[in-house]
């Protein structure tokens, strides 16, 4: 092989890897925002169905009085 052509062929190389490793750590922060977006739609679920319940009590302690 020539000079040239080793050095084209690493470059391939470098750039294969460079793909790789720039897939799988976007792959990685796609899950981790997928994860914080699941658990906070979650938590702010919670959330609404307690002030749904505490509504509901407010409204109850209002009408016994």
């Amino acid at each position: 092989m020539m000079k040239s052509e080793m050095i084209a062929e690493l470059q391939l190389l470098q750039k294969s890897r460079y793909y790789k490793v720039t897939d799988e750590w976007t792959g990685k922060l796609l899950k981790s925002v997928k994860s914080v977006r699941k658990r906070l739609s979650n938590g702010l679920a919670k959330e609404g169905q307690m002030l749904v319940m505490l509504e509901q009590k407010l409204k109850l302690f209002a009408l016994k009085k």
